[in-house]
């Protein structure tokens, strides 16, 4: 089976040789595994057996937020951090940290998908294959709320400040959700999967309670 073959399969039900499998590395790691195959992109995924999806994403046309030069697009600064074994980088700033009311939160400059060119998902899709599944589009909206609160802040606001928590999942979801349909619809029905994900258990348990995440979460 082609990795396509073998994603399509398991998402629909069907039999298939084995479970498909995407891959993610630090830089350290893939670096030695590089080393150690001989080769890397395409050639080291067939060589290893990755089914890495083909994912795409549109050009950004912004890549600081327009108040701060050393941000993203969010406004969140990052600074790496060496731990000995490699670098990671860490969030360092965040940009709703000192908002105290959903007015501020609701005030701020959010990115909007009016910054990218969608265009180039269209231009990708037609140089495909269709070795690979097509993966585009994300959605993970109380990480990022996190990163852009601090996370000990955010936890927080789901009890003492439920209203700023609400206004900026409600800014997040609201630029996720164009921002998605403008990517799909530049695929022309050629996008296969994309990934909504959350950050919700730790190693003992929930991060946030049922009643939390019904509230928070469950309505976007």
């Amino acid at each position: 089976m082609t990795p396509r073959e073998r994603w399509l399969a398991i998402l629909n039900g069907g039999k298939l040789d084995r479970i498909p499998t995407d891959y993610w590395a630090t830089a350290e790691f893939h670096a030695k595994l590089v080393g150690a195959v001989g080769c890397d992109g395409e050639a080291l995924h067939r060589k290893v057996g990755i089914d890495v999806p083909h994912k795409l994403g549109p050009r950004s046309l912004r890549e600081h937020h327009p108040d701060d030069p050393s941000a993203d697009i969010w406004g969140i600064r990052y600074r790496n951090i060496n731990y000995g074994t490699g670098e990671y980088a860490e969030r360092v700033f965040h940009p709703l940290a000192n908002m105290t009311s959903a007015r501020e939160v609701d005030s701020y400059r959010w990115p909007s998908p009016d910054d990218f060119d969608y265009s180039a998902i269209t231009d990708e899709l037609g140089k495909d294959d269709g070795y690979r599944i097509v993966q585009a589009g994300a959605y993970e909206p109380l990480l990022l709320y996190m990163c852009m609160r601090g996370m000990e802040l955010g936890y927080e606001d789901m009890i003492d400040s439920p209203t700023i928590v609400e206004a900026g999942l409600r800014h997040i979801f609201d630029f996720c959700y164009e921002h998605n349909r403008r990517i799909w619809t530049a695929g022309g029905g050629k996008i296969d999967m994309g990934i909504v994900a959350e950050d919700l258990g730790g190693q003992q348990g929930p991060l946030i309670s049922l009643e939390m995440y019904r509230r928070f979460l469950r309505p976007l």
